[in-house]
């Protein structure tokens, strides 16, 4: 049960009303692999952080809910014979103190952020929603899924090695989608750099080539370029031919 809300003293009788007539009418997903949540009627510790996060199909805004006990621990946390419900009251000094494993705590990020606090003398839970502007932009989106943009792309590396591409299909936004989605999680969580030969028929024909045509996006999201030696068999060596390297640590937005 939440008392307060950020929109108090707004002067206005309903939150709709502060809306833009444009605002987007979002249609909420669960981010699993940065969700943490409690198992069933399972009860809070004084370590306990429970996450959920999400991102709208149709903006790509990014929200995060915490649940968090680490701030001062109370021994009979919300629910209880008492207060069967937490009942939340807006803190705004808790919207600029660092939080024990918070999601969206990175500064860089800089989420616009609201802090409440169950007003239960036995509970010790402060409760943060986080929300964050979509990490790709508009250009960004554009590059990977116009299909204008993705025929031109493959039309021009099909026709500069008809041979070689004969019989490729040119991708769709989903294709491209989906790649680079692939590219993102393959490296997330190595110690070493996988690389991805620039001339690979598949990248080529999603991202133009050598990559050039979507360097921009690439590069934002953490891709290097390099140039390396690779032995291609026993007998073979491809020496000095341009790759792309993902960053072991990067993770996906």
């Amino acid at each position: 049960m939440l008392r307060d809300t950020p929109l108090s003293y707004s002067g206005q009788k309903t939150v709709a009303a502060l809306l833009p007539k444009d605002s987007c009418q979002h249609v909420w997903c669960t981010k699993d692999s940065q969700s943490d949540l409690p198992a069933l009627d399972a009860r809070p510790s004084p370590e306990s952080v429970y996450n959920l996060a999400g991102v709208c199909r149709k903006c790509r805004m990014h929200v995060e809910l915490e649940v968090n006990y680490t701030m001062g621990w109370e021994l009979e946390p919300c629910p209880n014979s008492r207060y069967p419900l937490h009942h939340l009251v807006h803190a705004p000094w808790r919207e600029s103190v660092p939080r024990n494993g918070s999601l969206l705590g990175d500064v860089e990020t800089k989420p616009e952020t609201y802090a409440f606090e169950c007003s239960s003398p036995t509970c010790s839970a402060t409760t943060f929603v986080r929300l964050r502007l979509p990490v790709l932009s508009n250009e960004h989106v554009r590059l990977l899924t116009n299909k204008t943009l993705l025929n031109q792309r493959a039309e021009d590396v099909i026709n500069s090695e008809p041979a070689r591409f004969e019989g490729h299909q040119k991708p769709t936004p989903v294709d491209v989608l989906s790649d680079l989605r692939s590219y993102l999680r393959t490296s997330v969580g190595r110690q070493e750099p996988r690389p991805i030969k620039l001339d690979n028929k598949r990248f080529s024909l999603r991202f133009g080539k050598d990559g050039q045509a979507c360097k921009d996006v690439l590069s934002f999201l953490g891709f290097t370029y390099e140039v390396s030696s690779w032995s291609h068999s026993s007998s073979l060596a491809l020496a000095n031919f341009q790759t792309l390297t993902a960053p072991g640590a990067l993770v996906a937005s």
